[in-house]
């Protein structure tokens, strides 16, 4: 690793080299104990995310002239250029599904912005977030999936997370796959192993 990687953990450790190549190996482990919650946080909210989508632009959202005239610029773009991708990739058209799952994590969570309130969200969060305590607003639930997504962003990328608040992060995002389904959230918290790696923080 570069001296400028490990000097992070050096710092953490205190100047401890034995101890900062352990706080580097539990920081690996700790990051993929991570993606089976953040697989299915991602896979749930998107999903989610895509429900009034579908509500008023019907099955073929993707191609429907009125979902491209509500996007702003960048994200019109964006949805053209995956679509041309998939096409490429698949040698046909692709499904709504695999346009939705292209999409990246930002298009969704840009949904959930005030731009998008008044085309996807008129009625209210509850079809898509039934379980979200009362009085939530739509911009508290757009920070709680910015968050997520911030956090998941750092661990694609092989960022430190040890001194991120694991358990508080961790804990967020099962809050947010409970918004989403309870018992999605159930399930998510039975196989996620974050909680023992945790645990498992090496010692000086």
């Amino acid at each position: 690793m570069s001296s400028g990687r490990f000097s992070r953990y050096l710092g953490l450790a205190k100047g401890d080299d034995q101890y900062a190549i352990r706080l580097y190996a539990w920081n690996i482990q700790l990051s993929q104990a991570f993606n089976l919650p953040i697989h299915i946080g991602e896979v749930s909210l998107r999903n989610t995310i895509a429900k009034p989508i579908y509500r008023r632009f019907g099955d073929r959202w993707p191609w429907e002239t009125g979902f491209h005239g509500i996007l702003v610029e960048h994200h019109r773009i964006k949805l053209e250029q995956i679509i041309e991708r998939e096409q490429k990739a698949r040698r046909s058209t692709p499904t709504t599904d695999q346009v939705l799952a292209a999409l990246p994590l930002n298009f969704w969570c840009s949904m959930l912005t005030a731009r998008y309130s008044s085309h996807l969200w008129a009625v209210g969060t509850s079809r898509s977030f039934p379980y979200v305590p009362a009085r939530t607003t739509l911009d508290t639930i757009m920070k709680r999936a910015e968050g997520f997504r911030l956090f998941r962003n750092k661990i694609a990328h092989h960022y430190c997370i040890i001194d991120k608040s694991p358990t508080r992060e961790h804990d967020r995002l099962l809050g947010l796959i409970g918004w989403i389904c309870a018992d999605t959230e159930w399930y998510c918290r039975e196989l996620s192993d974050v909680p023992q790696v945790i645990g498992t923080k090496p010692q000086p």
